[in-house]
């Protein structure tokens, strides 16, 4: 049997916003790498399986909001993201996606319009909070690009934000940070200066921009004072500060994030305990 490990240091039962509001209770999840045909593994990680795993042991009643920052299916699959559609619904939660590279960007949208309920919404209103998705993926490529469409609609959104006097976590699924390990160089975000440049005159209306990609927890600030959160799969890790591909043998994990009214984020990693690694330590990359 699997249990949810919270970490003690850090989450904090804080409840002391200025308005004494409670805070908005989100969760991350990332790269589950789902597949459309049932058995499928990845590296030896049954990772419908891994998904179904972190599902059962969120705390459901405490959540506003879903978010899934992509490489939803490792084959890019119709069936594929009809499971995970049908896995979340049991939960009973509003969630949003956006894709990675392993996806297929159009088919999620015309599976999103399809199902309805804001799945493939650009931006997510919640009390004074506005999460912005956006689509980093590049067809057929490992890394990843802001096109001047997404960076333009990321600049009027936040222009939105300060209008509304709102906070903001800009969500997207590759790291506009270098990753950890130096196989990662090539695969983050291409154009993150100008990701960067369009944050700056906002820095202090976002509170953290949220993303996946490099299956790891990362959390620290730019220069700029920008806080960047990156979480850990619910699927297979990827081990830091390696020169080649290797993996590591954390378990599968997600994200939570309280969102005060404050602009202050309180966030932690739960990683699954006593769940049973069955991944190729040998693979060169995946």
């Amino acid at each position: 049997m699997t249990q949810a490990l919270y970490p003690q240091t850090d989450r904090q039962n804080l409840d002391n916003s200025p308005s004494g509001a409670p805070p908005h209770y989100v969760v991350q999840m990332t790269d589950p790498h789902l597949f459309g045909t049932p058995g499928r593994t990845l590296l030896g990680m049954d990772t419908v399986n891994s998904f179904q795993q972190v599902l059962s042991h969120l705390p459901a009643d405490k959540i506003d909001h879903i978010v899934l920052t992509g490489d939803l299916a490792q084959d890019a699959s119709a069936p594929a993201y009809e499971n995970l559609i049908a896995m979340l619904a049991p939960l009973g939660l509003p969630f949003t996606w956006l894709p990675g590279n392993h996806d297929n960007a159009n088919l999620m949208a015309e599976i999103a319009k399809a199902h309805g309920g804001g799945i493939g919404d650009r931006v997510v209103v919640i009390g004074r909070w506005r999460l912005i998705m956006l689509d980093t993926s590049v067809p057929a490529e490992v890394h990843g690009e802001l096109s001047d469409r997404e960076l333009a609609c990321l600049k009027a959104e936040l222009e939105q934000a300060e209008k509304q006097d709102q906070f903001c976590l800009v969500c997207l699924h590759h790291n506009p940070l270098p990753g950890t390990s130096e196989w990662m160089l090539e695969i983050g975000l291409k154009n993150a200066a100008a990701f960067q440049q369009v944050l700056q005159p906002f820095r202090h209306r976002i509170a953290a921009v949220l993303f996946g990609h490099i299956h790891q927890n990362i959390d620290r600030a730019d220069e700029d004072g920008i806080r960047y959160i990156c979480t850990p799969s619910t699927s297979i890790q990827f081990k830091p500060h390696v020169t080649d591909f290797e993996l590591d043998i954390l378990q599968p994990a997600y994200r939570w994030l309280e969102l005060y009214d404050d602009g202050r984020i309180e966030t932690g990693v739960c990683h699954l305990q006593n769940f049973e690694l069955t991944i190729d330590m040998s693979a060169p990359g995946y």
